[in-house]
């Protein structure tokens, strides 16, 4: 009967080990898996799905990719600018770019050239972006 028992807990134990290299190559897949598709987003400047990954980076991703987080907003901001016209909401830079709030948003915007226009706000702070006269 002990015999028996002690079989028993052998196998248990062994497929317990196999269960745990399982899910460490199952969480290597995944996070290799998160950089590839990282790396793939920066390289087609696919500023959406970077920030989409940014927001759910696995373990300490999150850190290596705040390296890389400015260059993508710069590359983001200037497609937009382009591609848009001919104005822009702050509040749309603040999603596309990932920024927590207004005002952070705004010192970027400043930095990377941007005209700012009051489109009937009466005279607070300007909410639209002049696409055509920024850079």
């Amino acid at each position: 009967m002990t015999k028996e028992l002690l079989n028993a807990h052998a196998v248990t134990k062994s497929a317990g080990t196999r269960d745990v290299k399982e899910d460490k190559r199952r969480q290597r897949t995944t996070n290799c898996e998160h950089a590839v598709l990282v790396a793939k987003a920066v390289i087609h400047n696919d500023y959406h799905t970077f920030f989409r990954l940014y927001e759910s980076a696995l373990n300490l991703s999150a850190y290596l990719m705040d390296f890389l987080v400015q260059r993508v907003r710069q590359g983001a901001y200037e497609r937009i600018v382009v591609s848009y016209r001919p104005t822009v909401s702050v509040e749309f830079f603040q999603e596309a770019l990932f920024f927590h709030d207004l005002k952070e948003t705004r010192q970027f915007l400043e930095q990377s050239g941007a005209v700012f226009v009051n489109e009937g706000s009466g005279g607070g702070p300007p909410f639209w972006v002049d696409c055509k006269t920024s850079r």
